[in-house]
């Protein structure tokens, strides 16, 4: 039973090492040299990070190949190709849609939000600087940084979107009261540290 369960740890941070190594848009080389310019704190982890650079680089040889690709390399190559002036008409459930005339861009469960999204919602920005963003997000909520996410895009929100005003939305219209005040007790003295819920009145 415990190699069972040391076989399934050792695939889930291979794993989680080459998703977030797609998410953060690394090549094999780039990734290469982050792990050259790394050191290793044992002999453990030097052979860790040398079997998923091989790993990796396999991945890549056998899943981006032939015009072929993951999530975050479809995501990255959008935001490529649009960033890059392609702003052809996108057909979506035979409507045609100009990238340049989107007004408005919702953004849910921005507490997840990862660098090739960010990368994307830059380029449309800059093809359409009048584009507005609006994110809503929770980071109390953040559960994918094993995926990639990272929360800085949420805590440094007025950064990337200079001029942008944040709106605090405290009161709970969905859980019961003892669920309010058991989960305002836990948050206590704990990070991140924001307004705590209430309960709203029922009318």
């Amino acid at each position: 039973m415990p190699d069972v369960v040391d076989r399934h740890e050792h695939l889930q941070a291979y794993t989680g090492f080459v998703v977030r190594s797609r998410t953060l848009g690394l090549n094999h080389q780039e990734l290469r040299e982050r792990i050259g310019n790394h050191q290793p704190a044992d002999l453990e982890e030097a052979v860790f990070l040398e079997a998923v650079a091989q790993i990796y680089e396999m991945y890549l040889d056998e899943v981006v190949v032939d015009g072929r690709d993951d999530f975050n390399g479809v995501v990255w190559g959008a935001a490529e190709r649009i960033g890059g002036g392609d702003v052809g008409i996108v057909r979506q459930s035979r409507r045609a849609v100009d990238l340049r005339k989107i007004r408005y861009v919702l953004i849910d469960e921005y507490q997840d939000f990862s660098e090739p999204f960010h990368a994307l919602i830059g380029a449309l920005r800059k093809v359409n600087p009048e584009m507005k963003v609006y994110a809503v997000g929770d980071d109390w909520q953040a559960i994918n940084g094993f995926a990639g996410s990272d929360l800085k895009f949420f805590q440094r929100f007025s950064n990337y979107f200079p001029r942008s005003i944040r709106l605090e939305l405290p009161r709970n219209y969905r859980s019961a009261e003892p669920v309010v005040e058991v989960s305002n007790a836990f948050m206590v003295g704990r990070q991140p540290r924001g307004q705590h819920g209430a309960v709203a009145a029922s009318g």
